[in-house]
């Protein structure tokens, strides 16, 4: 039986680098309440070309949760006007959750026409990933992958 692990990366220079930590989270606690945790928003329109970059209906899941607490799926460290988010590996649930934050603060936040997010999966086997460029205007310019396995 295959098991994997997740993580999500994503990094990006603040397009106004006095933006604080709590601005940052306050914005991100908005959208949620505004996006996932509304039953008359229409994902599909906004995130919807963005499909090939992550599944915001997984992302939205987790965000749903009553008990959601960010820290269990993401870090987020705001440091000399870069905002770094690494996931949490929990069998895939960081995966979307991260890369849906990583683009809803870099639309709002980042400095720049293109995000870079990244994810590493470990499997048995092996570490295969992906690294994804997606522009303002929302399409997803290149997905590269990679893979990587072991030697016997």
């Amino acid at each position: 039986m295959s098991s994997c692990s997740t993580q999500a990366y994503a990094s990006f220079k603040l397009a106004d680098p006095s933006v604080t930590q709590e601005q940052i989270l306050a914005h991100l606690q908005e959208t949620i309440k505004a996006e996932a945790r509304s039953e008359s928003f229409d994902a599909e329109t906004l995130y919807g070309p963005l499909a090939d970059a992550f599944d915001y209906d997984e992302a939205f899941d987790a965000l749903q949760d009553d008990n959601f607490v960010l820290s269990e799926y993401t870090r987020l460290n705001l440091n000399e006007g870069v905002l770094d988010l690494v996931g949490v590996p929990l069998l895939n649930e960081d995966d979307h959750v991260t890369r849906w934050i990583a683009w809803v603060l870099f639309h709002q936040f980042g400095a720049g026409d293109v995000l870079t997010f990244s994810n590493k999966t470990i499997w048995n086997d092996g570490v295969s990933g992906y690294v994804y460029d997606v522009s303002r205007d929302r399409p997803v310019k290149a997905k590269t992958s990679f893979v990587k396995t072991e030697e016997d």
